[in-house]
């Protein structure tokens, strides 16, 4: 945690119980030593849910938009 300089964003899918069952850990370890981190579960999503827009003919939801 002390390496950590910047804040922290996390994006889950609800589906991946193993990776979101860590958040509330993560939370009490980022906030004793006062580092931001705002995880953020998309209920339904499973692991590697927004690698979907990556996809060559991803589905219309899915699909990254440019900036």
């Amino acid at each position: 945690m002390k390496r950590i300089k910047g804040p922290v964003f996390g994006f889950y899918g609800g589906n991946d119980n193993r990776i979101t069952a860590t958040v509330p850990k993560m939370k009490e370890d980022m906030a004793s030593p006062g580092k931001p981190y705002s995880p953020a579960i998309y209920e339904g999503a499973g692991h590697g849910f927004m690698r979907g827009g990556e996809d060559p003919i991803p589905q219309p939801a899915r699909r990254m938009q440019p900036t």
